[in-house]
């Protein structure tokens, strides 16, 4: 790392999370350098996991932004560029390869350029914090999808500011807590509706059986993508009591019957220990509990799913009220 005349370098290894986030902070710090691009060790990395669900959305977007790339450039990357040029004279035959990247072509122009209007060889990320609060798992996604493009030229530093920023958003907006009485405001229909919903949000075709109906399967959901077919059969129960043996044992002959990809009980409470035991030994079963149905409605329909819940449960009511001839299909 170069060092600009009149700076100061900090040696932040043993700060205390603490002491790093107020030094991260200071409006005194243009002429220091320090790590502020990644937690600067394990222990401060685990104390903000640990405590990142009492935090404010906007610290945790501050701190993720500090961890984000933006656009422009860093230092090795003439070093990058030489490295590049250098592996094509000795391997002619990856030349084509290479110098279709389109990081290469972004590094070739920006080094031929000099000035204010000079081409940035890296196209930032930060945009990825206006997937949030409401769509963790796509933001995720792209910085996933980013780190994969661009591993073999990131720093080592600046691939574990990526990773740290990844960790932060699942702790923070998929696997924090939600109220633990929210289910009990809803009727059993809502219930059915809201979980409905998810599965919409996670890409099925989706429809509830009539409610009268008692044929072992609350929501039928399909993936009709090629590669990716199947048929669920999800049964809802918003209970307070923990879910037995019985009810699991019921659907898989249900999903048996109809010759169904698999089923699924969602319960807004517990399963029973049998009734886990038995779900583990049918790989056509899946249970999923309150605990868990939290988790997968944070990452699918948004961390604040739970203030927005009403308006989740309204548009599952349009979709389940389309008028016929639409492309809802029937159970």
């Amino acid at each position: 790392m170069r060092v600009p005349e009149g700076s100061r370098v900090i040696d932040a290894d043993n700060m205390s999370l603490d002491e790093w986030l107020d030094l991260l902070a200071s409006e005194k710090n243009e002429n220091i350098l320090f790590v502020d691009y990644m937690f600067p060790n394990d222990t401060c990395r685990d104390s903000y996991l640990e405590t990142v669900c009492d935090r404010e959305e906007n610290e945790v977007k501050w701190l993720l932004r500090k961890f984000l790339i933006p656009s422009g450039s860093f230092s090795k990357d003439e070093i990058t560029l030489s490295s590049l040029i250098d592996h094509i004279k000795q391997n002619p035959d990856k030349a084509d390869k290479i110098k279709n990247l389109e990081f290469f072509r972004r590094l070739v122009i920006s080094a031929s350029q000099k000035g204010e209007g000079r081409i940035q060889p890296w196209e930032g990320i930060t945009w990825a914090l206006d997937l949030l609060p409401n769509y963790p798992r796509y933001a995720i996604n792209a910085l996933e999808a980013y780190f994969a493009a661009h591993v073999m030229f990131l720093p080592d530093g600046r691939i574990t500011g990526l990773s740290d920023a990844i960790a932060i958003i699942r702790a923070k907006f998929i696997q924090s807590a939600s109220p633990e009485e929210i289910f009990s405001k809803f009727s059993s229909r809502e219930f059915e509706h809201l979980v409905e919903s998810l599965y919409h949000a996670m890409g099925y075709q989706t429809i509830l059986t009539k409610e009268v109906r008692d044929g072992g399967r609350d929501i039928i959901a399909r993936q009709t993508e090629l590669g990716k077919r199947e048929t669920a059969l999800i049964e809802c129960k918003n209970w307070r009591k923990v879910v037995g043996v019985d009810r699991v044992r019921s659907l898989l002959g249900v999903v048996t019957d109809e010759k169904a990809s698999r089923g699924v009980v969602v319960t807004s409470s517990r399963f029973t220990k049998p009734a886990k035991e038995f779900a583990q030994g049918n790989k056509s079963l899946e249970l999923i509990d309150g605990d868990l149905l939290k988790v997968m409605l944070n990452e699918h329909c948004g961390t604040n799913w739970s203030i927005h819940a009403n308006y989740l449960i309204m548009e599952s009511i349009k979709r389940q009220t389309k008028p016929e001839g639409s492309t809802k299909y029937s159970d």
